[in-house]
């Protein structure tokens, strides 16, 4: 579906298949040394797992030739597909400007906060119940007017994209009128159906001008299947346990496209596990509504914890079966977009990117030993440890004592899930791999050095939880070495953000 990257990734199998040619990093290359190789003759047909991959890592989304030897595209920045800027979520107030039309039109815009919140999208809207008849008043259609007018402006000056997003706000601040109470209760169930009512008319005054003015444009207009009310698609199940749209004005046009995006999903268990029953049957349901046209939206992180491994060790794999199971075509993992974090982000690249690609291949543990070996090298068991550690750790704190830590915005920096004994592994894992590179300082400097600058870039999570949690259980003298060591290699490594929106430098421990 990205237009050239078919191309590009037979490239890159070519040369695994030929020269054993591997990117496990940026800065890590594998190709099996040969003198001579005998090209292979090809006839084979492979299909990714996703036809269209992305993960947000900060690395991935500044780096573009790491991005292409990890088989990924992004819609981030000039991509070739979608429109710039029109991705996720908040375009509603990207196209109708509050500054521009609210002085005539305040009665779009809901009434709580300043700036955002959704569009009353019920607006000018009533149902006659006893004909089964939707009508649209003036206001009803001046809103949608004015929405057709300034994507068709957008779609001018990016006249090769076809994928552009309408998507909702951000915050969940939805209209809670009469009138849209009455909507939901009648024929469009949740706020879902209220927003497909009202982007189905702009598609179709969009399509118009297309038709006329640039026949043969091929446009995906995506919503944000993102928040509570919209999240829930608006179907139900009879009692033959099959899906029923809730109206016939609830089914997407024909060119609309899901983008699901399950962001309060419990993270450290798999979408089969019963924890998220209720986001199986919403993916379901939006696979009844609009099938084929499903992307997804998921999360890799911990957005309030940039320094704490996030626990998706055990069901990434599992996942990501589940949603190519659940027919889903784009694949976007968003994990920490804007900075680069001490959280094995390397492996997490290599090993996801692996998975998504082809999830039959390979498993999430034998991807993630192979990185660490190659990666870490004589350090590489000393990781592999360090992270089957975290895992463990996670699993038995979830199976024994409290299954409460699998939100992306979880606060896991505590003493209940981090006990001082369980960070005194950590740190022996780190110390472990640290004395077995140290021959290396006379055998080989330059790989040292390297070995030592990896390592040292995961330890600055294990000090930042020392200082957080376990400051009084070292000397003064420990502590400046841990601070000093912590935000030298934060520097190095960019790790300048604490959590999503919170910035992290050299006086975070002052």
């Amino acid at each position: 579906l990205h237009k050239d990257e078919g191309i590009l990734n037979g490239v890159y199998r070519l040369l695994n298949d030929a020269f054993k040619y591997e990117a496990f990093a940026s800065d890590e290359i594998y190709v099996e040394p040969t003198h001579t190789r005998k090209l292979l003759q090809y006839d084979e047909e492979f299909i990714p797992t996703f036809d269209i991959r992305e993960l947000a890592f900060h690395q991935l989304l500044t780096d573009s030739d790491y991005r292409r030897r990890m088989r990924q595209i992004t819609r981030f920045g000039d991509c070739k597909e979608w429109v710039p800027n029109f991705y996720a979520h908040s375009q509603i107030n990207m196209l109708l400007k509050r500054e521009k039309y609210e002085n005539d039109h305040p009665e779009w815009y809901l009434p709580i906060m300043s700036r955002y919140g959704n569009l009353h999208w019920g607006l000018g809207v009533t149902y006659d119940e006893a004909t089964d008849t939707l009508m649209f008043d003036e206001q009803a259609d001046a809103m949608k007017d004015a929405m057709v007018y300034e994507i068709i402006e957008v779609l001018k000056k990016y006249q090769d994209q076809t994928i552009i997003t309408i998507g909702e706000e951000d915050e969940p601040q939805f209209c809670q009128c009469d009138n849209c109470k009455y909507l939901m209760e009648k024929i469009a169930g949740y706020q879902s159906g209220l927003q497909i009512i009202f982007v189905n008319r702009v598609i179709e005054g969009v399509e118009e001008w297309i038709a006329q003015e640039c026949p043969g444009r091929e446009m995906q207009y995506v919503i944000f299947a993102y928040h509570g009310p919209t999240i829930t698609p608006p179907c139900k199940k009879n009692a033959q346990g099959e899906y029923e749209a809730l109206s016939k004005y609830v089914w997407p046009h024909e060119k609309m496209y899901i983008e699901y995006a399950p962001i309060a999903a419990n993270y450290d268990h798999s979408f089969y596990d019963y924890q998220n029953s209720s986001y199986k049957e919403y993916i379901d349901g939006w696979n009844f509504l609009a099938p084929n046209r499903l992307t997804l939206w998921t999360y890799n992180t911990n957005f309030s914890n940039y320094f704490i491994n996030f626990n998706d060790f055990s069901v990434f794999e599992a996942n990501v079966r589940f949603f190519a199971e659940s027919g889903v075509s784009y694949y976007f993992g968003q994990g920490p977009h804007n900075a680069n974090t001490p959280c094995l982000d390397e492996m997490r690249t290599f090993v996801e990117s692996n998975l998504i690609y082809d999830v039959d291949k390979e498993s999430y543990d034998s991807l993630a030993y192979r990185f660490m070996m190659q990666y870490y090298k004589e350090a590489g068991e000393d990781l592999y440890r360090y992270m089957s550690l975290l895992r463990e750790n996670y699993l038995y704190y979830q199976a024994n004592v409290k299954d409460a830590y699998g939100s992306i915005y979880s606060s896991i920096c505590n003493t209940d899930l981090y006990s001082e004994a369980f960070v005194a592994k950590l740190k022996g894992c780190m110390d472990d791999a640290l004395m077995h590179i140290e021959p290396l300082m006379t055998l080989n400097p330059e790989r040292y050095e390297l070995l030592k600058g990896r390592i040292m870039a995961q330890y600055c999570s294990v000090y930042f939880i020392i200082l957080k949690l376990y400051k009084s259980m070292y000397t003064d003298e420990q502590i400046a070495e841990f601070k000093q060591n912590l935000y030298k290699y934060a520097e190095l490594n960019k790790y300048d953000h604490v959590t999503e929106a919170a910035t992290f430098d050299n006086t975070y421990f002052a």
